[in-house]
């Protein structure tokens, strides 16, 4: 059965999950909606990533009106309650993978970060940022506020082919074949290719990480199993 495709684009909020190829899908959405999306990344020191941003509040008919939607770091709940007619999607990661990926990230930051700092002086393990109170929740930590069933998608960053097609039929048609060719040619964003460090994780500790990320785990259950019904019933 052929996909049905809306010709128009919803306008729609983007939730943007660390280490889960979001910056790889911001970059599809920006190029597809010709550059119509309002980068929203608020930083997580603060009320603002939870909360609604005065400004954006106050010119919300233009926003909706002029941009195609939404895309950045933070939580459901800094737009659901102004764009609450928007269609509400984000892309998720297994979270032992994602939380190696934030791993080597941070293990490779040149900045003054704190966990930069803990890796590389052997202060921290990747265990460690396993146990952390926000990291080990990542996922939940950004799309708590809203039931899981009430996304309108849930991508999963393993299977970006059948995501980006759920996508389409979730907000409308991105035209990305006109804009990344036939067969598209997706660009990798943030892959880490200038990495000084890499490590291999061995499965032990793969398995210390996953016992570790219980909440994440759970979720990313619950929707790839909303994914695939998606999938089946409309791909």
């Amino acid at each position: 059965m052929a996909i049905s495709v809306p010709s128009d684009i919803s306008f729609f909020v983007s939730v943007h999950i660390p280490k889960t190829a979001g910056t790889t899908l911001g970059t599809i959405l920006n190029r597809c909606c010709k550059y119509r999306l309002l980068m929203d990344y608020p930083g997580y020191d603060g009320n603002e990533y939870f909360t609604a941003d005065p400004l954006i509040a106050k010119n919300r008919d233009f926003i909706a009106g002029y941009y195609k939607g939404i895309h950045g770091h933070f939580n459901v709940c800094r737009h659901q309650s102004v764009f609450p007619e928007a269609k509400f999607v984000a892309m998720l990661r297994h979270p032992v993978d994602r939380l190696i990926s934030q791993y080597m990230h941070e293990l490779n930051d040149p900045t003054d970060s704190m966990w930069h700092k803990y890796l590389t002086s052997g202060e921290r393990t990747i265990v460690d940022m396993a146990e952390h109170r926000v990291l080990r929740r990542a996922m939940a930590q950004h799309l708590e506020g809203r039931p899981i069933e009430d996304y309108d998608l849930l991508m999963l960053s393993e299977n970006m082919g059948m995501s980006l097609m759920l996508l389409q039929h979730t907000i409308g048609n991105l035209h990305i074949g006109t804009h990344f060719g036939e067969p598209p040619q997706i660009p990798r964003e943030n892959m880490g290719n200038k990495r000084q460090r890499s490590v291999v994780i061995d499965d032990k500790t793969k398995s210390a990480i996953y016992d570790r990320l219980t909440e994440d785990i759970e979720l990313y259950k619950k929707a790839s199993e909303l994914f695939t019904k998606k999938a089946r019933k409309y791909l």
